[in-house]
């Protein structure tokens, strides 16, 4: 009976020592990953509208990006100016430079994603 205790601790420990990093992650897991996730949750998806001023459009200046237009954009209230670039109609917003655009999106994990441009 002793042989066969002393053979199920082995077995024990093999295993134990096996599942050892599945349980460091997921006590990793539950202290860091689960309060960033709820976070992210109740906080992400909160949509914006903005009205700005398009003081400035340009090509990105890359072969690759034809259709990039670089757009610099100027807070009505503050006077702050922001960069973004812009993928779709590029041609509509050089016609747009120096007038007020309204500018749609939502809260993301690192600031805001631009969705859309109203004019």
């Amino acid at each position: 009976m002793k042989s066969k205790f002393a053979e199920e601790g082995k077995i024990r420990s093999a295993l134990g020592i096996i599942f050892l990093p599945v349980l460091v992650y997921g006590w990793i897991w539950a202290a860091i990953g689960a309060p960033i996730k709820l976070w992210a949750y109740y906080s992400v998806n909160e949509y914006w509208s903005q009205e700005y001023r398009l003081s400035r459009v340009k090509g990105c200046g890359s072969d690759y990006e034809n259709g990039c237009a670089r757009l610099t954009l100027v807070d009505l209230g503050t006077n702050q100016t922001h960069s973004i670039r812009w993928y779709i109609d590029k041609s509509s917003l050089m016609k747009l430079e120096k007038k007020q655009i309204n500018v749609i999106g939502e809260k993301g994990y690192f600031g805001y994603i631009v969705n859309g441009l109203e004019w």
